[in-house]
């Protein structure tokens, strides 16, 4: 596996193992715990929707409709991760809480 332009590996740099193993580790031990929403034919269509609407990419568009729909039926704001500009403002505009919340001076200050 590759890295391509990611965080502070160089372009052709093999990322190993153990570079993600105690993420992937973390991720594994608490799969059980986590809520997941189904990608059922509802979703994918309002994604569809809004992937047009907004000018997102397909799979953002998904993440963004799992994220409002998880909204609506908790009634609450919730709070949606994301390292991508668009869908971190797309986030903001729809009312949830985008993470991190300070994203445009990070990326700013990311060095290119």
């Amino acid at each position: 596996m590759q890295a391509k332009n990611r965080s502070n590996l160089r372009e052709g740099e093999p990322l190993y193992r153990s570079f993600t193993g105690i993420g992937f580790q973390v991720f594994r031990s608490e799969w059980p715990s986590l809520v997941r929403v189904q990608a059922t034919e509802v979703l994918v269509a309002r994604a569809d929707e809004l992937a047009w609407e907004l000018g997102l990419r397909g799979y953002d568009a998904v993440h963004l409709v799992s994220a409002l729909l998880w909204q609506e039926g908790m009634g609450e704001r919730v709070t949606v991760a994301t390292f991508d500009q668009q869908l971190w403002e797309t986030v903001e505009q729809c009312g949830m809480i985008p993470f991190p919340d300070d994203l445009p001076a990070m990326l700013d200050a990311w060095p290119k």
